[in-house]
């Protein structure tokens, strides 16, 4: 129930407007002078103060000023005879919430009072979500007890009270969007959003856009004003995924907003200051990119101030049981089947098995298990593991398809045409998605979607 104190010399007002809140089903108190005001609200939590300038004993300004360096949070309203401008001002200088003018009406406070508690009730869930996003982004809630994400955890805690610009590394399915997260939810930018773009399910011709917005008139179709990214971002932190698939052409545009703390909108020639920490990652790596020519050498030194990799899962298979308990945990609410745990075969099957797809394949491999799962416990058989990757080899050894059901044994099928023709396709277009995209007659989005999802990472000397 919300608590309301009304701090007016004049008995009047304070009778009217203490019955008023007591049928609102309020609980509400008066004081007749600042001192009395002062020692019930050092008594007591309340959640607004109204509190009159021309008090007896202490000035309201004063009070008003007192009573924010003991609570920073109540709801202070101010009610005054009469308000300049600048006596306005002041007060809220001072951390006043709204102030109300005398004579008023008691439609005026109600509705007031209304919008004060709906606003503090926001901001009350925003901190509350804030405080849960930056537990659930811990450090340590990456999950491992391996050496190698022991180490992951240090390094994320050592980088994120220094305002540098990261590069993570590593295999598609490792977690660096959740390593980004968690250097941002324990940097002192937590408070901001979280922006994150994948630079290669974008198309290329938009991703400008995107990135840096653009002026009305700027091309056909820009209709209005834009912000981009680094505009949205200014202050908090911007996470560029697949930062190797950055076009060549835009590389240099973004060298300068690292460098010049700045960026232009398309079609502008205004320079707008943005403060925006910059943590990228790349699933290739980006040094054998600019050997290649294929990603600017100043940018990548730019880019990797601070370098974190993250290990494949292959190298650190002991984390394996961790990661499935934590999944089926996850998964429980939802796959409401009443899953316990799983047999020590399962696991065994689950440790010999080469994760190409990494954490997410598992996370994947999990998932269908419980799904499939007929008792309390996932057994070897409910992970059917070739299905949910595209193995190195071509053959079908080890695989009944006449035993799995028509949904596995489609998506098994599926897969191998995928990966016939997505092969052939890319080495058609040199390894450049947007082409092989084309020649598959398919969006490079959903190619994108495609790779990521069999954890394929195309090189220029290999193949599916």
């Amino acid at each position: 129930m919300n608590k309301i104190l009304i701090i007016d010399d004049d008995p009047s007002v304070n009778r009217v407007m203490q019955i008023f809140f007591k049928m609102k089903n309020f609980i509400a108190e008066t004081a007749k002078n600042g001192d009395e005001g002062l020692k019930l609200l050092k008594k007591d939590n309340f959640d607004i103060v109204f509190l009159d300038l021309n008090l007896p004993d202490i000035n309201g300004e004063e009070v008003a000023r007192r009573i924010r360096e003991f609570d920073k949070n109540i709801i202070i309203v101010v009610i005054t005879g009469y308000a300049s401008v600048k006596s306005v001002i002041k007060l809220f200088k001072i951390g006043i919430n709204d102030y109300i003018q005398k004579p008023f009406q008691i439609d005026e406070i109600d509705f007031l009072v209304e919008k004060m508690l709906k606003n503090k009730q926001i901001e009350e869930e925003n901190i509350k979500l804030k405080k849960n996003l930056s537990d659930i982004y811990k450090p340590e809630n990456i999950i491992g007890k391996s050496k190698a994400i022991e180490e992951v955890h240090k390094l994320i805690i050592q980088v994120s009270q220094y305002d540098v610009n990261v590069l993570i590394q590593g295999e598609s399915g490792t977690g660096k969007e959740m390593v980004a997260r968690a250097i941002h939810f324990s940097s002192l930018r937590k408070d901001k959003p979280f922006y994150a773009i994948n630079c290669g399910a974008i198309p290329s011709e938009l991703i400008e856009s995107e990135l840096f917005g653009y002026r009305k008139g700027a091309f056909t179709g820009a209709v209005t004003d834009r912000k981009g990214l680094f505009e949205d971002a200014n202050g908090s932190t911007l996470f560029l995924d697949e930062i190797n698939e950055l076009p060549l052409h835009l590389q240099p545009k973004l060298l300068r907003v690292l460098q010049e703390k700045s960026v232009k909108r398309i079609g502008d020639n205004k320079e707008l200051s943005v403060d925006v920490r910059i943590i990228s990652a790349s699933s290739l790596d980006l040094k054998n990119e600019v050997a290649k020519k294929k990603f600017r050498e100043d940018l990548y030194y730019r880019l990797n101030v601070f370098n974190i990799t993250l290990p494949p899962l292959r190298e650190r298979k002991s984390d394996i049981p961790l990661l499935i308990d934590h999944f089926i945990k996850k998964y429980s609410k939802s796959i409401k089947k009443g899953i316990k745990g799983i047999t020590s075969d399962a696991i065994k099957k689950c440790m010999n098995y080469d994760w190409n797809g990494n954490v997410r394949e598992l996370e994947n491999a999990v998932q269908r298990a419980m799904v499939i799962a007929k008792g309390e416990y996932l057994k070897a058989h409910d992970f059917i593991l070739e299905v949910l990757s595209i193995r190195d080899k071509d053959d079908d050894r080890g695989i009944d398809v006449d035993k799995m059901d028509y949904k596995n044994a489609l998506q098994y099928y599926t897969d191998k045409i995928d990966k016939i023709y997505i092969n052939k396709a890319m080495k058609e277009a040199k390894y450049n998605k947007k082409e092989a995209a084309k020649i598959l007659g398919i969006s490079e989005r959903t190619l994108y979607y495609k790779l990521s999802r069999m954890g394929i990472n195309f090189k220029e000397r290999s193949s599916l």
